[in-house]
C-alpha cells in the first residue's frame, strides 16, 4: 500500500504477507527506514491490518489539520479508527467507487512507472537467478525502485490531473456524471424554490418508470418474434432434466455506497453507531421463559422468576437480605408439623423450596418438600424426604390455607405470604 502527499511527499510502502504470523526473516535487510509489514488470511488488506497501519501513520506525518483521501473500500475502517483520526484533527474524505482512474492519484498516474520499473527489476533478476523470489528479496527489490517508480514530480502531477489540488472541477469529465443527477442539480442551483424541484423530481421519475416499463415490452416482443424452436417435452426428456438438474449457483452481489462521505464527521459516525447497536441487538439471544401450567409433571420444578435476576447476586447478598426481612425468626421455635422455606445453595444462586416438618433433631430437621404449581404448592407423587441443616431454614410459614372441593384441589395449599425475595421452586 502506498501513501503520498500533493507536496510531493512519498511515505515507505505497507507490504502485507499472506500467512497467519508475521515472522522477523520475512522483512528486507536494505528495506527503506519506516517500511510496515503485516500479514492476513488472504494476502489482501484488512481492518486490522489498516488499523495497525493508521496507528502508526501519526508518527510519520506531523502536519496538522490533514485531509486524507481514501478510495471506497470503507470495510477497512472501524469506528476506533474514526475516532483516533477526529481527536488527532484529521478528517477522512471517501471517494466514490469506480471512479479511481478519475479521482485517485496514485491509480492515475503513480502506479503506471511503478509496475514499469518493477517489471524490469524482475527480469534482470530471473536473468540472474533461477528459482523462486523469497519474502525478504521481494520487499528488497520494491524499496529499491520505490522512490524511484513514484517520483516528486510525479506524485505532484497526479494531484493535478485529478482536480484535488489545485481544485479543479473540470478535469473531471461531465460524460462520467448520471446525466439525470446532473439535471437536477443544475436546476436545483437555478431554481431557489424547492417545492418547485421536488414536483419536477416526481414528473422525472413517473418518466423513468415509464421509460423502463416500454423498454421491457420492446424487449419481450423482440425475445418472442426471434425465439428459438423448443426442444422435444417428451416424457423421457422431462425425467432426464429432473435427474441431470444441478441447482444454480447463488452469486451474492455486494451493495457498494455509491456516495463520497466524510467519514469524520458526526453524521457518519452516528450511522455506524446505530449499525452496531442493531448489529449486537441481532446477536442477544431472546430468553425463553417457561409457561406455568397446571398440568406440568410433579418432577419438574417451576421457577418462579428469572433465574438472570439473581445471577448476578452474591449468596452473602442474599443472606443479608433474608436476615434483614427475619430478624424475629428463631430455629428453635420450629416444631412436627410446621411449615418452613429451606435454602438450597448451587455456584451461581441459591433456591428455595417449602416444606413441611416431620420431625426436629438437635442439628438438622427431617423435612418432606413440596412443589410449587403456580401461586399454589403441593407435594408430589414421590414423596421426596430429606434431612436438612437447621442453619439452611430461611423462614417458619404461616400455616397454609386448605382449599375445599375435589380431592385434587384439597390437595393445594396457599400461603398467605409474598415470595418475591425468594427464589422458590
Amino acid at each position: 500500500m502506498a501513501c503520498i502527499s500533493a507536496s510531493g511527499l512519498l511515505l515507505s510502502p505497507l507490504i502485507i504477507y499472506q500467512g497467519q504470523n508475521l515472522w522477523s526473516s520475512w522483512k528486507g535487510s536494505n528495506d527503506l527506514e519506516g517500511t510496515c509489514y503485516a500479514v492476513s488470511e488472504k494476502g489482501w488488506m484488512t481492518t486490522a491490518v489498516f488499523n495497525g497501519w493508521f496507528s502508526k501513520f501519526f508518527a510519520m506525518v506531523s502536519e496538522r489539520p490533514l485531509l486524507v483521501i481514501m478510495d471506497g473500500h470503507v470495510s477497512h475502517l472501524d469506528k476506533g479508527t474514526i475516532d483516533l483520526a477526529i481527536q488527532n484533527n484529521i478528517t477522512l474524505f471517501k471517494l466514490p467507487p469506480h471512479a479511481t482512474d478519475i479521482l485517485q492519484p496514485l491509480d492515475k498516474c503513480c502506479f503506471g512507472p511503478l509496475k514499469l520499473k518493477w517489471n524490469q527489476k524482475l527480469l534482470e533478476w530471473q536473468r540472474l537467478n533461477q528459482r523462486k523470489l523469497t519474502k525478504p528479496e521481494f520487499a528488497d527489490m520494491i524499496c529499491e525502485i520505490w522512490n524511484i517508480g513514484i517520483s516528486s514530480s510525479v506524485i505532484k502531477k497526479s494531484f493535478e490531473s485529478t482536480g484535488i489540488f489545485p481544485c479543479c472541477r473540470d478535469k473531471y469529465p461531465v460524460e462520467r456524471l448520471n446525466e439525470i443527477k446532473l439535471k437536477r442539480y443544475k436546476e436545483r442551483a437555478q431554481n431557489p424554490n424547492p417545492l418547485d424541484v421536488f414536483e419536477l423530481y416526481q414528473e422525472e421519475e413517473k418518466d423513468e418508470n415509464a421509460r423502463d416499463i416500454s423498454e421491457q415490452g420492446i424487449e419481450q416482443c423482440e425475445t418472442k418474434e426471434n425465439e428459438e424452436p423448443r426442444p422435444s417435452t417428451s416424457f423421457e426428456h422431462i425425467l432426464l432434466q429432473k435427474i441431470n438438474k444441478t441447482n444454480p449457483e447463488i452469486k451474492r452481489r455486494r451493495k457498494v455506497d455509491s456516495q463520497c462521505a466524510v467519514l469524520t464527521s458526526a453524521e457518519y459516525l452516528r450511522m455506524i453507531n446505530e449499525k452496531e447497536a442493531l448489529q449486537k441487538m441481532k446477536k442477544e439471544p431472546k430468553k425463553k421463559i417457561p409457561k406455568v401450567t397446571e398440568s406440568s409433571s410433579d418432577n419438574d420444578s417451576i421457577p418462579y422468576k428469572d433465574e438472570s435476576d439473581t445471577e448476578n447476586l452474591t449468596v452473602e447478598d442474599i443472606v443479608n437480605e433474608e436476615n434483614q426481612s427475619n430478624e424475629d425468626f428463631c430455629v428453635s421455635d420450629i416444631k412436627n408439623g410446621d411449615y418452613i422455606l429451606v435454602k438450597f445453595c448451587t455456584k451461581k444462586k441459591i433456591l428455595h423450596y417449602v416444606a413441611l416438618v416431620e420431625s426436629v433433631g438437635e442439628n438438622e430437621c427431617s423435612v418432606s418438600y413440596l412443589r410449587r404449581k403456580g401461586d399454589k404448592f403441593i407435594f408430589p407423587q414421590i414423596p421426596e424426604k430429606y434431612n436438612v441443616p437447621k442453619d439452611d431454614v430461611v423462614l417458619k410459614l404461616p400455616a397454609p390455607d386448605f382449599h375445599g372441593g375435589t380431592a385434587r384441589v384439597s390437595q393445594k395449599f396457599v400461603f398467605s405470604i409474598a415470595f418475591d425475595k425468594f427464589n422458590v421452586n
